[in-house]
Formats: structure tokens, sequence, C-alpha cells
């Protein structure tokens, strides 16, 4: 029978994670047919939505020595009792397979997924520590623990083609965009682009300041270093601390020019309301520094930001909020910590970037946190809910793993908004006068 912990561990889906990760685990066990014993390999991904996958290398059934099972990830979260006297909550991690596929070998093979756990570790990071053998949605399925040989974080470098070949083939997209696929040359529509962007950003409010501040320096250093990345130029307006007002945003914008190759990113963090007086979907931006300065008068709505926006004429507007979408009175939520692991530092895919970024065909996205009449979450470990979401729905498009070819930003964004309601609704929200409930959030956006 199972232990009652690793029941609940089907119960909980956590919340997102810091970065990329990806492991190397060995660890003895058994061929489930003939009892053999065995060591087998795993490599294991996990993305920052959430998501991954994993890789084992392992000898079949039939005796082959190099077979390959690959399967989803599932990330899951949950306590179990710890201590002498079983009085300490412990927090674990475990990435659960799904859907096991045979790469190599016999393909006939019938290989239960494996689930890989993580404990946490003294600095806050989640590290490998044990394997689970078995069914765990059976609950007679009998339930081996085995504990890893070697785990190892794998960072780029590391990516030799002899370690890629244990886990992957030859023609499989992974191998060839790192051994084989060269850049495609930029076209000459695309050479001298730009990216400019503005971030807004309320980081002196006694309430959300910090969790501002976060997104403030995420979303500039993800961008800066995406136009280093493409080689493009790169200009930043940035509206925080002293100089958050509405007449600076409003200078900010009119002072655009963008060229018809550029790029414009415009990103919102603070606080936010809707007017049930009026037809917009999208929430009004409070530009006010005190609190006695009238509301109404010192905010713009994200619908009219992105007219004027767009009619410069850039090839990309990313027009992006991340507040609330409510009562101008009601006080953003804060969510519970996530889980993270070491970021193994893998590089974006150079082509999947140039498509997005520089795309034939102008494009032009608006996008919110939070449906009218919801609340946008967040915290000051991790920033606000939703871009943690978007970066990480990004950040897994633009990953050399990702098998989609021909990735769009209607992919991306309903894969942000996707993993945004999944994950909020299974973390808590601490929300004031009422107390810890599961997070509501349903992100909206529109694509011109």
């Amino acid at each position: 029978m199972k232990p009652a912990f690793l029941l609940a561990i089907l119960c909980c889906v956590s919340s997102l994670l810091s970065a990329q990760s990806i492991y190397r685990c060995t660890y003895e066990s058994y061929n489930l047919k003939t009892g053999e014993p065995q060591m087998q390999d795993a490599f294991i991904v996990r993305f920052d939505d959430g998501t991954g996958f994993a890789r084992i290398h392992f000898k079949d059934s039939k005796g082959d020595p190099d077979a390959i099972v690959d399967m989803d990830l599932l990330e899951v979260i949950d306590t179990f009792k710890a201590g002498a006297a079983n009085e300490t909550d412990t927090i674990y991690m475990m990435l659960h397979g799904e859907n096991p596929q045979m790469v190599r070998g016999n393909m006939q093979e019938k290989y239960p997924p494996d689930a890989f756990g993580f404990l946490e570790d003294e600095e806050g990071y989640y590290v490998p520590w044990m394997v689970i053998r078995g069914d765990m949605l059976d609950e007679n399925s009998e339930l081996d623990i085995l504990h890893y040989e070697t785990a190892e974080l794998i960072t780029d470098d590391d990516l030799t083609e002899e370690l890629v070949l244990q886990f992957f083939n030859k023609d499989e997209e992974f191998y060839t965009s790192l051994f084989e696929v060269s850049t495609r040359p930029l076209r000459p529509d695309q050479l001298g682009s730009t990216m400019h962007l503005i971030v807004v950003a309320d980081t002196q409010d006694e309430e959300i300041g910090p969790t501002c501040e976060k997104d403030r320096l995420r979303v500039t250093k993800n961008f800066r270093e995406l136009a280093a990345f493409m080689g493009i130029g790169f200009k930043e307006n940035a509206v925080f601390g002293e100089k958050y007002n509405k007449k600076n945003v409003m200078a900010a914008i009119q002072g655009l020019q963008p060229s018809s190759k550029d790029i414009v990113v415009f990103y919102y963090t603070g606080h936010g309301f809707s007017n049930p007086k009026d037809r917009h979907q999208f929430p009004h931006l409070v530009l006010r520094q005190a609190s006695f300065e009238p509301l109404l008068e010192n905010s713009l709505n994200m619908e009219n930001i992105y007219k004027m926006i767009t009619a410069k004429g850039a090839r990309v507007n990313l027009v992006m909020s991340d507040c609330c979408n409510s009562d101008p009175a009601a006080i953003a939520p804060s969510m519970a910590d996530v889980t993270r692991t070491r970021n193994s530092g893998v590089s974006w895919d150079k082509n999947t970037c140039q498509s997005l970024f520089m795309p034939a065909k102008p494009v032009s996205i608006l996008m919110t946190a939070a449906s009218k009449g919801e609340l946008a979450a967040g915290n000051m470990a991790y920033g606000g809910f939703f871009s943690y979401n978007f970066k990480a729905a990004l950040d897994r498009s633009l990953s050399p793993f990702n098998t989609m070819r021909g990735i769009t930003w209607e992919q991306i964004v309903k894969d942000a908004q996707k993993q945004t309601i999944i994950k909020a609704n299974n973390t808590d929200c601490d929300i004031p006068s009422v107390g810890k409930r599961p997070c509501v959030q349903h992100p909206v956006f529109r694509i011109d």
C-alpha cells in the first residue's frame, strides 16, 4: 500500500519554478519483467511553468542496454511528518511521470512512469532526493523507493554530443538544434532592429512596492538579455520611484520613435482597477504617488495605452500589465512561496527568437493579469503571478528543448493564461479580511 504522504502528492499541483533546470541522476533499479537489477540513467528537465520531461536510459526486457523511454513530468508538492516524533512538516516536491513512450529499444516495452522526488536544501532550492517506482495512481500498487547513486545539475557547457546521444537520437530536434542547425541570417528588413522597453513600476507603494520591484528588475533583465542575444539594439525608459506619475508615463509613450522594423515592449506593475461605468475590459492603471491625488485624473487605461503604442508603427508591440482589475479599494492578495531549483543556464534558440521578435508580418498583443472584477496576486519573493507565468511560457518556447516548430505569440500567451489559471487555483492566496483561499485569476489578452 502507498504511504499516506505519497497518496497526497497527486492532490496538489505546485506553483512555479525559478528557472529551467536539468538534472542527470543515476539510481539502482530493476527490470519489472525479469526482476534483474540494473543501473538507470535519468535526464530530467523542469521548465519554470511547472511542466517538464524525463528521458531514462536503461536495459529493456529484451536485453537491449541502450533503450530509452520518454515521459512527461507533472510537478506536485506536499508535506510529510519527520523528526523523532514525526512532529515536523517537511515539504517535498515530486515530478510525477506521465505518458511514457519508448524512443529506442523494444518499442512495445511497457514502462511504468517513475516519480522523481526533491527536497529543499538550506539555500531554499529543491534538489534530487529519491525515485519512486510503481503506479502511484493505483492504490493497490506496491511502491518502491529508490535512492540516487549520483545526482548532478547539468549546465549548458555539459551538453556535449556524447551526453546528448545517451538520451536522444540523432534525428530528434533537440539534437539537431544543438549540433546541426545553423542560425538563419537576418533578412534585410531585420537588420538594424531595436527593442524599445518602457517599464512602469509602483515600487514605492507600501503594500506592493517590493513585488513591483521584483517585476521591474526581472522584466528589464529578461528583455535586455533577449535583445543582446539577438544582436539588436536596446533602449530602456523606466518610470518608477520618485518619477512614478502619469505625466512621466505619457512622456515615455509619446517619446517613442520606433521604426517599422523595431520592437516595443510596454510593461506595467502596480495597482489597477476597473470602472463598472465603462466598457473597458482591461484595467485602468493607478499612476498617482499619493492617495489624496484624484484617482481618475491620475490613471490611464491599458486599451488607450495600447492604441497610442500601436499607432507608432513598430513591427512587434507587447503591451502588458500585472495589476488588479477590480474595485480600486481592493487589496491585492499575497500568494504562497513557490518551489525553485537551480538554473542550468541553457541558452535560448536564436531562430525561435528571430521568428517571434522579427516576424515577416507585424503583430501586436495586449495582455493583463486578471479579468474584469478580479484581483492579481504576487509576493515579495517572486513578484506578480502573471508576470512569472508569462516569463515561464516565453522561456519554455525559446528553449532548445521545445519540440514545437512555428511557435507563435498566441501559443505563448495562451500557455501563460492557462498556467496562471491552473496555478492560481492550486495556490493559496492570503486575502485580507478573509484568510487563505485558492487564488482566482484569469488573464485576458487580444492579438492584432
